[in-house]
């Protein structure tokens, strides 16, 4: 029965890569993750702005870092294999660098206070010899080359509601600018008279884009 569920698993990720989506199989669990459909960017920067517009807001709604690979095709690069960590990091094994050239992930589980690229970021890009960018609760996002500076390159993403007092204390008041950003970004795709659709970022994405806040952890504004 087992072996019947995998081949019936397979015949899934067939079909969703056929139409275009977003697919992951994980060999481990034997279990097919389907996103949207997959999308192609001309720089690896671009790439992760886009998975940090779709993933960003959920990151911080469920208090866990969420991480990605960026993979390179002939039509251009794109992120894949969506994977959840915990509150502090992402364990290695959860990434899927099978044809990566880059690392993206997320700092959502630390309520606002960890905004720059961890040694253990840093030490992982090095490990596996390509850049690492991460996208702070505070919508700025970075990256990181082995052996280079980090680079703040975009700061449009999503943001804490819930630690508002936190960021103005630290000298951050790019709220209403992420917003307007936000919705630049998804023309009409998260309109009110609309039910969330897609994959689960999408509930939170509509949260943000409304300015209605996740369910308030009782340190999180301290």
């Amino acid at each position: 029965m087992k072996n019947y569920a995998t081949y019936i698993a397979g015949k899934i990720f067939k079909f969703a890569e056929l139409f275009g989506y977003n697919v992951h199989w994980n060999d481990t669990t034997k279990e097919v993750t389907i996103f949207d459909r997959i999308k192609y960017f001309k720089t690896i920067d671009d790439c992760a702005i886009d998975f940090y517009m779709n993933f960003n807001a959920m990151s911080i709604g469920i208090f866990r870092e969420m991480g990605a690979t960026v993979k390179k095709c002939d039509k251009g690069f794109y992120w894949d294999g969506v994977c959840i960590g915990n509150q502090e990091d992402i364990p290695e094994y959860k990434f899927d660098f099978d044809g990566a050239v880059a690392i993206l992930h997320t700092h959502g589980g630390c309520g606002g206070a960890k905004n720059t690229i961890s040694p253990k970021d840093r030490a992982l890009a090095k490990k596996r010899k390509m850049p690492i960018y991460m996208c702070s609760p505070v919508g700025q996002c970075w990256k990181y080359y082995p052996e280079e500076k980090s680079i703040m390159f975009y700061d449009g993403a999503p943001v804490d509601l819930r630690c508002l007092k936190h960021l103005e204390k630290e000298g951050y008041r790019g709220l209403e600018k992420n917003v307007a950003k936000f919705n630049e970004y998804f023309p009409k795709y998260y309109d009110l008279k609309d039910e969330p659709y897609g994959h689960t970022a999408d509930y939170y994405n509509k949260m943000f884009a409304i300015g209605e806040v996740y369910v308030l952890r009782a340190d999180a504004d301290e």
